[in-house]
């Protein structure tokens, strides 16, 4: 069999009066297992829409711990402010609740615990 090269790509001929290749290209060898890459497009793209709509979800990302959270609790007995205990996330370590006129009192148990000012109570007129 001889190997002409009439383009591009080099072609397998058989010589005349043989039966054999027809002078296809044959640059490599398909796999038949080869996933097409229009379908890997498609995958990485429902895969992508699919993360962005479980983003927007704040909660998931709070009940599986990549960004923190904080919850009330009961606050020691004689003080009237509210007490919050904020737990660390993965992406976002401790929330920092200085915004809200709260102040660090100590950091234990995977917590951090935030005295806060009490909340206005609302009167009706």
């Amino acid at each position: 069999m001889r190997i002409a090269v009439t383009g591009a790509y080099p072609t397998a001929r058989a010589p005349p009066g043989e039966a054999g290749a027809v002078g296809r290209p044959c640059r490599y060898e398909r796999s038949t297992k080869e996933v097409p890459v229009l379908v890997k497009i498609v995958l990485a793209a429902a895969l992508g829409a699919a993360l962005l709509a479980l983003a927007q979800r704040e909660d998931v990302l709070h009940e599986w711990g990549f960004v923190g959270s904080c919850e009330v609790v009961r606050s020691p007995i004689g003080d009237r402010a509210q007490w919050r205990a904020c737990s660390e996330g993965l992406f976002s370590g401790y929330p920092s609740l200085v915004g809200e006129s709260c102040t660090l009192e100590s950091r234990g148990a995977g917590y951090e615990y935030w005295r806060c000012p009490a909340a206005a109570s609302v009167r009706a007129p």
